[in-house]
């Protein structure tokens, strides 16, 4: 099923994609059809749908017969003749009694249409095809295509017997554009225009309305054709005066002050075009914006796209009035470049290489960075200086340790249709783009007004993401060097705003402490997130603080004073270290974390030479006597709970034999999860058999990194298990292998005798399922007596490494035809696609989207409904990659089909009516 609606119908109309009425009546019909065969026909909806299509063929009729008639009324057309005429010379001129020539008529009303908005010609991108070098994409998707040079050569050679016949190539030439060029594009809109004048002239000609012009006049057409015929640039070739008719030159020869700033543009514009670097120039493949064909999803990841050509065409139209608006254009198109390809690949980096290279230019074009005056001068305020150098400062601020340049992510707000909810929660969106419209539309009154627009948009991100996330410590990071900046560029001989002053230091401690790290770049106060977010008081859930909390309340100016602020910070962490144990990393994270905010705190105020306040007399003493007595008080609780967490049944039960595999309690076994393609790991602790004479075992659960709740900073060991609080009664059936794990202490010094490394795992943390949290393990008590395992000393003691845990996966690649050698000959359906024998283990952050590859039978009968028609693939073949041949998939086996828990939500599946019958190509 093809789905469409009418504002889909609604949008093709608006931009002209409908050839004839004919098309709209196919998509009308393919509305009602979707409709009908959706709905019951006793339904409301199908209903409607039929009375639609009524209407639609009534009016439709209706419009058709008054076309007629009006056709019938008009005057017969004449005969249409056209003399040869000399096309070597510019300077011919329409005799009284010359014949008229209807095709030269035409193409001179081509070549001097202009767009009726700003009056720039529209047959300029249509002179000459697009270069081969540049464009070879060009000639993937045009199967024919025709410029109006060679419409002009055919008239010159009376090639055409009819005007329909030239008709045909020239709406060759606008379909041509439309195809390759997107809808919103200067060229596709030129296209749709150059048709519509185009056809209303022809239909005036043939029906005899058209009237040559009674006076004198220089024959257009002719010196049009000519100049058309010697051009030999290629298209969008720069600053070419293309006007054809030199009565249309400039009535004065006076050189206004905009002059000098569009031969300055120009010559920018150049130099980026020309740039070489390493051999090779960077901006060829900035000409042109994506082919929404080969690119489609470039158009949804990109809300406003440019391109160099556009770019061009702006100032040739006079369009930019500063050099900030055009650096503002260039700076769009190499963020939108950034923001769609992967940070690494070749355009990514051409981008920043033309993005330097364009800033060392504008070096030499310092002066004309303003809008000139009526006498020429330029004008530049203290005020304009100081809002430009908060912009850049903000903009091009880049983190010391990886280089990444914070604002990318801040140019654009999100998609409304990728996040339709982000509009719910933020009322005031805004963006760096709008920000730097409004600097150059000098909007701003003073650098308070800038700041805060800057403010807001910082405070929406906090808003709107998780704390935990990276854009959230990239807006208080940003929002700190915002602080620092307004302050630098603050006026000395103006009085302080004392209160804003006080909330920028309480912000500018905020944030440091918050992105406080330690020496592995891990923040601490991510830690803080594994905290439950509610207390209970009298029986209800309350919410409780947070530094999340903490941050809301200061954006709204809550906080006046900073013992205040500072009060809630340390509830904060006294309340992390109370639900804590006293050996776990919460509790260390937060003494850690008050220790450096009051180190901040310190530092910021001066020791009160800048702000006085009770806050400062909390030292780190008073700091260490408070965790010291808190420590002491749960150390006595915490071993009551070490004792019962820590107890394991007692060994029960003689070794069993299942398998041919020996098990016994005290061993740690790999055993069978259905859920899950990974074996789980259980340490036994009973076996026994049940009166249906089954073997059964009891034990425990010992879970890996990705079985637990924890935020995605923290680290892991390599082989780490976690001790579980749960216990389980399985058969023993599920028992698959042996493992060993060993305490950390011990892991690091010893290695279990006749066990790979592979089956070896560590583990020095509990993890509580119910909590949600990890906790040290002080005491080691999975062991039995007189163990059989014997442990021997490593060759060398292992170095402990934490990494972020890595999410891999692993199967066949299924090729297109053309990737498979000695298909040429052979016959392929549209989507077909081959199984290969090679299969391939790769990042989870290599996966870009979803697609469906079905077998032949389902190919032909269903769909999942979630998935584009133009992602589903149907698989018959197998690819063998060592042997190079094809062979077809036998039934029954097909295509491997998957088993998921209850956790993943299958696809829901569109049965046809009937089976399609796709054709082979």
């Amino acid at each position: 099923m093809n789905p469409i609606d009418l504002l889909k119908v609604q949008q093709k109309l608006k931009t002209d994609s409908y050839e004839d009425v004919e098309d709209l009546t196919a998509d009308i019909e393919l509305i009602v059809n979707n409709a009908k065969a959706f709905y019951k026909p006793d339904s409301t909806e199908y209903q409607d749908a039929c009375q639609l299509l009524d209407v639609f063929n009534t009016n439709k009729k209706r419009v058709l017969e008054n076309q007629l008639e009006e056709g019938c009324m008009e005057t017969r057309p004449r005969k249409i003749t056209r003399p040869r005429k000399s096309l070597t010379t510019e300077d011919d001129e329409f005799d009284e009694g010359s014949d008229f020539d209807p095709y030269e008529e035409l193409f001179a009303i081509v070549m001097t249409a202009t767009d009726p908005l700003d009056n720039h010609d529209l047959h300029h991108m249509f002179q000459l095809l697009p270069s081969k070098k540049l464009y070879p994409g060009y000639y993937d998707i045009i199967d024919h295509p025709i410029d109006l040079k060679l419409i002009a050569t055919k008239i010159q050679t009376s090639a055409y017997s009819n005007l329909n016949e030239m008709e045909k190539d020239l709406l060759q030439m606008t379909k041509n554009a439309c195809t390759f060029n997107e809808p919103g594009s200067q060229i596709y809109k030129d296209a749709k225009m150059l048709k519509k004048i185009f056809m209303a002239r022809k239909a005036d000609i043939e029906s005899g309305r058209y009237r040559k012009p009674p006076t004198k006049r220089p024959r257009l057409a002719s010196s049009a054709m000519a100049r058309v015929a010697r051009d030999s640039k290629s298209i969008g070739s720069p600053s070419q005066n293309c006007s054809l008719n030199n009565t249309l030159a400039s009535k004065s020869n006076r050189v206004m002050p905009g002059t000098s700033l569009k031969k300055k543009l120009l010559s920018l514009h150049e130099f980026l075009v020309g740039f070489t670097y390493d051999d090779h120039q960077p901006m060829a493949l900035f000409m042109e914006k994506p082919s929404k064909k080969l690119y489609p999803d470039y158009y949804q990841v990109i809300q406003h796209p440019i391109d160099m050509t556009t770019i061009e065409n702006n100032i040739k139209a006079d369009r930019y009035s500063t050099i900030d608006d055009i650096v503002g254009d260039y700076r769009l198109m190499f963020s939108n470049c950034r923001k769609y390809n992967e940070e690494g690949s070749m355009i990514y980096d051409d981008a920043n290489i033309l993005e330097k290279a364009l800033n060392d230019k504008l070096k030499e074009f310092s002066g004309i960075s303003k809008k000139l005056n009526l006498s020429g001068k330029i004008n530049t305020t203290p005020l304009e200086i100081k809002l430009k150098q908060m912009y850049d400062t903000i903009r091009e601020y880049r983190e010391p340790k990886q280089n990444r340049q914070l604002s990318y992510i801040f140019m654009k707000l999100p998609s409304k249709s990728e996040y339709p909810d982000y509009y719910d929660i933020i009322k005031d969106p805004i963006d760096i783009e709008k920000i730097e419209k409004k600097l150059r539309q000098q909007a701003y009154d003073s650098v308070d007004d800038m700041a805060a627009d800057f403010m807001l948009m910082f405070e929406n991100a906090c808003k709107y993401n998780e704390p935990d996330s990276q854009i959230y410590k990239d807006a208080l990071c940003l929002q700190q060097l915002l602080i620092q900046t307004k302050q630098a560029l603050r006026s000395e001989e103006t009085v302080p705003n004392v209160q804003q002053a006080v909330q920028e230091l309480l912000l500018s401690l905020f944030t440091t402490f918050y992105n406080y790290q330690d020496e592995e770049g891990r923040c601490y106060s991510d830690s803080l997130a594994e905290l439950v977010e509610y207390d209970e008081c009298d029986g209800n859930r309350v919410r409780a603080i947070s530094l999340d909390l903490i941050k809301r309340r200061l954006d709204k100016g809550l906080y006046k004073r900073l013992d205040i602020f500072q009060e809630d910070i340390f509830s904060c962490l006294e309340r992390a270290r109370r639900l804590s144990r006293t050996d776990s990393q919460v509790f260390e994270d937060s003494i850690e974390l008050q220790s450096f905010f009051i180190k901040k705190r310190d530092e910021l105020c001066q020791n009160g030479n800048v702000l006085e306040s009770p806050a400062l007399s909390y030292n780190t003493m008073h700091l260490s006597a408070a965790v010291e007595s808190l420590r002491q008080s749960k150390l006595l609780q915490e071993e009551e709970t070490d004792t019962d967490n820590d107890a394991v049944q007692a060994s029960q039960g003689e070794s069993m034999t299942i398998d041919q595999k020996v098990f016994s309690p005290g061993d740690f076994v790999y055993i069978d999860l259905p859920e899950n393609k990974i074996p789980g790991i259980m340490y036994i602790e009973r076996l026994w058999t049940t009166a249906d004479n089954i073997k059964m075992m009891n034990g425990l659960i010992l879970l890996r990194p990705h079985e637990t709740f924890h935020v995605q900073t923290r680290k892991f060991m390599e082989q780490e298990l976690f001790k579980s609080d749960q216990h389980v009664q399985i058969p023993l059936s599920k028992a698959l292998n042996k493992c060993f794990v060993m305490h950390v202490r011990d892991y690091v010094k010893l290695m279990p005798e006749h066990f790979a490394s592979k089956d070896v795992f560590v583990c020095e943390s509990r993890y509580s399922s119910k909590a949600r949290s990890f906790k040290k393990l002080k005491t080691w008590n999975l062991v039995r007596a007189n163990d059989p395992v014997k442990l021997i000393p490593r060759e060398a003691t292992l170095e402990v490494k934490r990494v972020i845990g890595k999410v891999l996966f692993r199967g066949p690649w299924l090729l297109t035809p053309p990737e498979v050698p000695g298909t040429i000959s052979r016959l392929f359906y549209r989507q077909e696609v081959l199984l290969s024998t090679i299969q391939e283990t790769t990042s989870a952050v290599a996966i870009v989207g979803r697609c469906a590859v079905l077998d032949q039978n389902e190919y032909i009968t269903r769909r999942p409904t979630e998935i584009a028609e133009a992602d589903v693939y149907m698989c018959e073949s197998i690819f063998d990659e060592f042997k190079k041949q094809i062979r077809k998939i036998v039934a029954p086996s097909g295509l491997r089909k998957f088993t998921h828990s209850q956790m993943v939500s299958t696809d829901e599946v569109y049965h046809f009516r009937r089976p399609i019958n796709p054709p082979k190509v």
